[in-house]
C-alpha cells in the first residue's frame, strides 16, 4: 500500500480542518440522492427496455447497458464511498487495508466503463445518421454488439489493472476518498495522468465533432425533404390536373379512362403522402434520438469537466482546497441519476415503457392499496402531461416549417 502524499499533508496548513468536515456533508447528500434515486431510475430503464419488444435495437442495447454500469456505480460503490464521507475515515481496516484497493478501482472502473458505453453510443448514432453502410451491417449482427457490449465493460478494467496490482489507490484523508496516489516517487504517476486524459478528456474533445456533424446531416435532410413534399407533390398534382382537363372534347369512354386515371392519381397521391409521412417519422425519431444523445453528452461534460480539470491542475499544484477536489467529485456522482431523466423526457419510446411498467406494478396485488395513491396519480398525470407538451410542440415547429416554406 502506498503511503498517502506527504506534499498534500504539508498543505493541510492553508486551509481549515472544520470547514473542510462541514463541507463533506454536501457529498453526504449527493450520495445520498445517487444511492436512491440512480438506482431506483435505472431500475424501471432496464426493466421498461426489456419488456418491449421493439426495444431490441443495438442503440438500446448499449443503452441498456449502460444503465447496468451506472447501477453498478450507484448501488456498489457508492455506499462504501458514502461510508468514507460519513466517517471521515476508511470504514474496513484502516486506510493501509487492501480493500482502499479494491473498492479504489471498481470506483474508478464504473465511471470510466460508463463514459466508453457514452462514445461507443455517439459513435453508433454517427453511422446510423451518416450512413456508413459497412458499419451499419456491422451493428446489425448480435454477436457484434454482444462483442462491443464486452468491450464497453471490459476496457477500462483492462486499462486500470496497472494501477491496482500496484497499489496505487490510497485513501485520501483530506477529500475522505478512495483517490490516485500524488506521490512522486510511484512509477505509476504517469500511467495514472494518462488514464485521467484518456477516459476524462479524450471523450470531450472527441464527441462534440461528431454531434456538430450529425446536426448538420439532420439538418439538411429535413430541408431537402420539406423541399421535396412541398415543391415536388403539389406540382405533379397541378400538372396531372391540367393534362386532364385539356381533354374537353373527350368521348364517354375517354372520360371513364379519366375517372380511372384521377382514381389512379389519388391512389398514388396517398401512397406518395403515406410515404412521406413514414420518412418523416422515421426523421422525427432519429431527430429525438440524436437529442437526447447530445443531452447526455452534454450532461457527462457539465459533471465530469471540472473534476478532470481539478484532478490535473493537483498534479501540477498539490495544494488546492480540498472543498474544490470534493465538489467536482461529488457532482459526478449525479450521473447515474441523471441519465435515466434524460431518457424519460426526450425518448418516446421509453416514456411509453415507463408508463406500461408504472401501470403493471400498481396492478399487482400488493399495490391494491397504493392504486389511488397520490404518487401515482401524479406519475400519470405527469407522463401526459408531457406527452402534451412533445405533442404541441412538434405541432409547433411544423406550422413554423410551413409557414417559412
Amino acid at each position: 500500500m502506498v503511503e498517502f502524499d506527504s506534499v498534500q499533508l504539508n498543505c493541510s496548513h492553508l486551509w481549515i480542518k472544520e470547514d473542510v468536515e462541514a463541507f463533506r456533508w454536501f457529498g453526504v447528500v449527493v450520495g445520498g440522492i445517487c444511492i436512491l434515486f440512480g438506482t431506483m431510475g435505472n431500475v424501471i430503464t432496464i426493466a421498461a427496455v426489456k419488456r418491449e419488444p421493439y426495444m431490441k435495437t443495438a442503440f438500446y442495447t448499449f443503452l441498456l447497458s449502460m444503465c447496468g454500469i451506472d447501477l453498478v456505480a450507484a448501488l456498489f460503490t457508492a455506499p462504501f464511498v458514502l461510508t468514507g464521507f460519513v466517517l471521515m475515515e476508511w470504514p474496513i481496516g484502516g486506510a493501509k487495508n487492501f480493500t482502499v484497493d479494491l473498492v479504489g478501482y471498481f470506483y474508478f472502473c464504473s465511471g470510466y466503463s460508463s463514459v466508453v458505453h457514452l462514445v461507443v453510443i455517439s459513435i453508433h448514432r454517427f453511422i446510423e445518421i451518416c450512413r456508413i453502410k459497412r458499419l451499419q451491417f456491422f451493428f446489425r449482427s448480435p454477436k457484434n454488439v454482444l462483442f462491443v457490449v464486452v468491450l464497453c465493460w471490459t476496457l477500462a478494467p483492462l486499462l486500470l489493472l496497472p494501477l491496482l496490482i500496484g497499489n496505487y489507490f490510497v485513501w485520501n484523508p483530506s477529500i475522505f476518498m478512495c483517490t490516485f496516489s500524488l506521490s512522486p516517487a510511484t512509477h505509476l504517476l504517469e500511467y495514472s495522468v494518462a488514464m485521467r486524459v484518456l477516459f476524462q478528456v479524450v471523450p470531450l474533445v472527441v464527441m462534440p465533432p461528431l454531434y456538430i456533424t450529425m446536426f448538420h446531416k439532420v439538418h439538411l435532410t429535413s430541408v431537402r425533404l420539406q423541399q421535396y413534399e412541398c415543391m415536388k407533390y403539389p406540382l405533379r398534382k397541378k400538372k396531372d390536373e391540367a393534362e386532364l382537363c385539356s381533354s374537353t372534347k373527350a368521348s364517354s369512354v375517354q372520360l371513364m379512362a379519366s375517372e380511372n386515371i384521377s382514381s389512379q392519381l389519388r391512389n398514388l397521391d396517398s401512397t406518395v403522402k403515406h410515404n412521406a409521412l413514414k420518412a418523416l417519422r422515421e426523421k422525427c425519431h432519429q431527430r429525438r434520438l440524436l437529442i437526447m444523445c447530445a443531452c447526455i453528452c452534454l450532461s457527462f461534460a457539465v459533471l465530469f469537466l471540472p473534476s478532470a480539470v481539478v484532478h490535473l491542475l493537483r498534479h501540477l499544484h498539490p495544494c488546492i482546497d480540498p472543498r474544490v477536489v470534493m465538489a467536482s467529485v461529488n457532482v459526478t456522482w449525479l450521473n447515474p441519476v441523471i441519465n435515466p431523466i434524460i431518457y424519460g423526457i426526450l425518448n418516446t419510446k421509453i416514456r411509453k415503457g415507463y408508463r406500461k411498467l408504472i401501470t403493471v406494478i400498481t396492478k399487482l396485488d400488493g399495490f391494491k392499496y397504493f392504486r389511488q395513491d397520490k404518487v401515482t396519480l401524479l406519475v400519470h398525470i405527469s407522463a401526459e402531461t408531457m406527452d402534451k407538451f412533445v405533442v404541441a410542440t412538434r405541432l409547433k415547429r411544423r406550422l413554423g416549417a410551413a409557414q417559412k416554406t
